[in-house]
C-alpha cells in the first residue's frame, strides 16, 4: 500500500503556470537546451527523474560534441533540437500533464523531429560514416538497445524506408 502511495506521489507535478506565458518559453532560444530546466521543468517540476533534467545533459552533449558531425549534420542537429522543444510548447499550459505523461510525448516527439526536414535535410541523408556514427558514439550503444529507443528506431527506419522506396519510385 505505502509503495502504490508512493508510485503515485512521484508523479504528481506542482503546475506552475506563469512559466507557459513567458516570451523565452513561448519562443525558445533553440541554439542552447536551457528551454528544458527554464520552461519545461520549471512549469512542471518533475524532478532527476522527469524528461526535463534528463534530456538537459545529453541536449548539452550533442552542442559541445557538434564538430564530430558534417556541416550537414549540424543543420540536421540544430533542426532537431528546435523541433524538439517546440513540440513541447504546449505542454507548458497544460495544467494535468504528469511527469510520465510528459516523458512519453517527447518521446515520442523524436522520430518525427528526426524525420522532419529543413533545406532538405532529414536522419535519412545524413553521412552514415560521420554523422551517424557521431550520433552512435553520444547516444551510446548500451542505450540504442533500450525498448523505448528501440521503438524510436524502427520509427525512423520506416520513415527512412518510406523516403527511399519514394525516390526509388521516382527513378
Amino acid at each position: 500500500m505505502i509503495a502504490l502511495f508512493s508510485l503515485f506521489v512521484t508523479n504528481v507535478v506542482a503546475f506552475n503556470p506563469e512559466i507557459a506565458a513567458l516570451s523565452y518559453c513561448q519562443t525558445p532560444d533553440t541554439s542552447n537546451c536551457e528551454f528544458y530546466t527554464n520552461c519545461l521543468e520549471a512549469s512542471h517540476p518533475c524532478g532527476s527523474t522527469g524528461y526535463a533534467l534528463d534530456c538537459t545533459p545529453k541536449c548539452n552533449a550533442f552542442i559541445t560534441n557538434k564538430h564530430k558531425f558534417s556541416e550537414k549534420g549540424q543543420l540536421w542537429l540544430s533542426s532537431v533540437r528546435s523541433c524538439l522543444q517546440q513540440s513541447l510548447i504546449p505542454l507548458l499550459s497544460n495544467e494535468s500533464s504528469t511527469c510520465d505523461a510528459i516523458s512519453v510525448f517527447a518521446f515520442n516527439s523524436h522520430p518525427s523531429c528526426y524525420l522532419k526536414p529543413i533545406d532538405g535535410v532529414d536522419i535519412c541523408t545524413l553521412d552514415p560514416l560521420v554523422d551517424w556514427a557521431a550520433l552512435v558514439e553520444l547516444i551510446g550503444v548500451k542505450a540504442m538497445f533500450e525498448l523505448a529507443v528501440i521503438r524510436n528506431e524502427e520509427v525512423t527506419a520506416i520513415g527512412c524506408l518510406g523516403q527511399y522506396l519514394g525516390f526509388m519510385k521516382g527513378l
